[in-house]
């Protein structure tokens, strides 16, 4: 019997998923009100990494949760939230609009995994993705929708949003416009960026072209875990205040629900 219970403890040992290298020591900065995780859509990796370091934050301190989620469909998310994450809750929000018309990636399995994961954490969780307007002014929508969850929550706000608005400083996708990042208190803010790895990632290149695509890899590949700038001071000329990595290759996640 003894060693039974011994080989069950170290079975759940050696699948127990290691704590993020870094995190402890970016949840420890003083003031801290904002992380704002960069991601790359359509991977399998990178919402895993975000839905541990939720966990691991949770554990520690209160914290509120942000997606990138159209603001209209709140309720829809509300309602599976709240519910036993039962195949029934399940089906009624893939039904819906957002998982059945959206294929770039943001309605994919590996994010439905997040949002149940989300769930039996019991965190509050808000959609920021605003509905509608000029760039300028949905980057500056979504900006404001973070820091109204952050001052009506009064915990630390995790957001997890593709990298372009995760960036203090404008990027090619939007020209010389501000993105979302760029709005909110830069001493009470850390935002990452992705560190992208060779694999494939599910997106959208063109209107009505979505599937399976080649990831690329980008700048210097790191050990999984959070990297920082010495001291956690912002880089001054830098889009974000480090990197993520969550391993060596990125896996292509599909869409959750059929086409409609």
């Amino acid at each position: 019997m003894r060693a039974l219970l011994l080989l069950a403890v170290l079975m759940t040992m050696g699948t127990a998923r290691a704590e993020i290298p870094g995190l402890s020591r970016l949840l420890d900065r003083p003031g801290l009100r904002y992380v704002v995780i960069g991601d790359y859509h359509g991977t399998e990796e990178l919402p895993a990494f975000f839905g541990q370091l939720v966990e691991e934050a949770a554990a520690r301190k209160p914290v509120a949760v942000v997606l990138e989620y159209p603001e209209r469909w709140q309720r829809d998310l509300d309602r599976y939230l709240q519910s036993p994450g039962d195949e029934a809750a399940r089906k009624t929000l893939l039904a819906t609009d957002f998982w059945t018309r959206w294929r770039d990636g943001r309605s994919s399995k590996a994010m439905v995994a997040l949002i149940e994961k989300l769930r039996t954490l019991q965190v509050p969780v808000t959609a920021c993705q605003p509905s509608g307007g000029d760039s300028t002014e949905y980057e500056r929508v979504m900006g404001e929708c973070w820091k109204q969850v952050a001052d009506n929550a009064h915990h630390l706000t995790l957001i997890f949003v593709g990298d372009a608005h995760a960036s203090y400083m404008p990027v090619s996708v939007f020209g010389d416009l501000p993105p979302a990042a760029s709005f909110l208190p830069r001493e009470q803010t850390v935002s990452l960026d992705t560190v992208r790895v060779p694999g494939w990632a599910w997106q959208c290149e063109k209107v009505g072209k979505c599937g399976e695509y080649p990831a690329h890899p980008s700048g210097e590949q790191k050990e999984r875990g959070i990297h920082l700038g010495e001291d956690l001071v912002p880089i001054e000329l830098g889009a974000f205040d480090g990197v993520y990595a969550t391993g060596p290759k990125f896996t292509a996640s599909p869409p959750a629900a059929s086409a409609q």
